[in-house]
């Protein structure tokens, strides 16, 4: 109704912005409920395929970019070489995904970096991004349901991390989180798969 009353086109346009947005936080909220219940009921059901990670990865980046602020800078980075995992990618969508809609939320320009390599058996991702520090006591909840940490020093209500912990546990994988104020803050996580090099 506001925007229909509004005369102005640069002002409909802003407010078109934050419609999109917020509608993008729901349907995000909406899945991850949906998650929550499948790990909950014991019904998450992993489907396996075998792609090429660095395809992926450009792949998710476009999805991302239309999610988060133009101005957030992502960098994906190799460390051992081109490879291909066989994993659910869906499943990968939701952990990546999450870890970078949190920093992206509290980027302060400098670039958020995703290494990923192949390590003992499996992919090993590290997301890191040197411009907010979470301090011991939130660090030590974020992974908590409901209990995510917000740069405030107040803690805001999320699943998100919380259900990343999860999808890994439930894939004999493991998630860590550390912070301080030389390196900011680095989320690392493993999963165990199969992994092939391209030739």
């Amino acid at each position: 109704d506001v925007m229909s009353d509004e005369e102005s086109g640069e002002v409909r346009k802003e407010y078109r912005k934050i419609v999109d947005e917020n509608s993008a936080l729901i349907l995000r909220m909406a899945d991850d409920m949906l998650t929550l219940s499948q790990i909950e009921s014991g019904n998450l059901v992993f489907e396996r395929e075998t792609f090429e990670i660095s395809q992926y990865f450009d792949n998710l980046l476009v999805k991302i970019r239309k999610t988060i602020r133009p101005n957030v800078n992502i960098r994906f980075r190799p460390t051992n070489g081109m490879f291909k995992v066989k994993l659910d990618p869906e499943k990968l969508d939701c952990i990546v995904s999450t870890l970078l809609n949190y920093f992206a939320s509290y980027n302060n320009g400098k670039a958020i970096t995703v290494d990923y390599s192949i390590h003992d058996g499996g992919l090993m991702v590290v997301v890191s991004d040197p411009t907010f520090v979470i301090e011991n006591e939130g660090l030590s909840r974020i992974f908590d349901l409901f209990d995510n940490f917000d740069r405030s020093s107040k803690y805001i209500p999320g699943i998100g991390l919380p259900i990343c912990k999860a999808i890994l546990s439930k894939n004999n994988g493991k998630i860590i989180a550390n912070s301080d104020p030389a390196n900011g803050t680095v989320f690392s996580f493993w999963i165990p798969c199969e992994t092939f090099y391209e030739s």
